[in-house]
């Protein structure tokens, strides 16, 4: 089982509660600092205020492979391979005892051969996506007397980056959801046509809906930021959950291999 760390990185998500409207009847918000800064005005009525939260926790991306290009040519490869769902050359690449679930006890090639040809995990669309968002170092694993680099695919799932930020804080993979986008929006409302609340760069978000709430549409999530002073609904596709599936590619007896596809179970 994996354990993730609760923390913010070099930079953080600008966050701003609006509370004018602009002519059009819209709510005003402000944009990420990475954007220019004529779009981060907040346009308001003169007898109108703007609260301003604190800055909220941010995990934008990395992609450590751009400066290894012997990883980057496994990377491609498995890529390749998933996308046009290559089985047998993408065994080839996986570790003699590759982790498909933890809690589930479930290891080996056999066990990832089932994962990839069942169609309901999705399985090569998990893969080609967690690779294709670029990775990171994660904590090593040891043996005895060998430790072994390993890379951890998306980015935000790896341990040590998270514990790097914030140690010792803990957070629940079950219940946060990392922004992918440097403009990730908070609605009033599950659609993309109502008022915005907040607009966040690649934020840190934890799950605030009732699973029994009807008026919940598919493909969107209920999220608030940390400090709880904006909750709204977030476009499930500009989000990670943390709890979602860790690739692990480790450098070992002179090659790489991938080491698990499991999720935080």
């Amino acid at each position: 089982m994996r354990l993730l760390y609760l923390g913010s990185l070099l930079t953080t998500a600008l966050l701003v509660t609006p509370t004018a409207c602009t002519a059009d009847g819209q709510a005003s918000t402000t944009t990420s600092p990475q954007e220019p800064a004529a779009s981060a005005a907040v346009v308001a009525p003169a007898a109108a205020s703007t609260a301003t939260a604190a800055p909220q926790p941010s995990l934008p991306p990395t992609n450590i492979i751009r400066d290894n290009p012997e990883l980057q040519a496994f990377v491609e490869r498995a890529i390749n391979y998933a996308r046009r769902h290559q089985l047998q050359e993408l065994l080839a690449l996986a570790d003699d005892s590759i982790a498909i679930s933890y809690g589930g006890g479930s290891y080996g090639k056999p066990a990832f051969a089932d994962y990839l040809n069942d169609a309901s995990t999705n399985g090569y669309i998990r893969i080609s996506k967690a690779l294709e968002m670029g990775g990171t170092l994660d904590e090593p694993t040891p043996e005895p007397g060998l430790t072994y680099p390993r890379y951890c695919f998306p980015y935000c799932q790896s341990g040590l980056l998270w514990k790097k930020a914030l140690p010792g804080v803990e957070v629940d993979p079950y219940e946060t959801w990392i922004g992918l986008t440097p403009q990730v929006r908070l609605y009033a409302k599950p659609d993309k046509r109502s008022r915005v609340l907040a607009t966040l760069a690649y934020p840190i978000l934890l799950f605030n809906q009732d699973r029994s709430d009807a008026s919940v549409r598919k493909g969107w999530l209920t999220l608030q930021t940390l400090d709880g002073k904006v909750r709204g609904s977030v476009a499930e596709s500009d989000v990670y959950r943390a709890a979602d599936m860790t690739l692990l590619i480790e450098q070992k007896r002179g090659g790489y291999k991938i080491t698990s596809v499991a999720p935080f179970d």
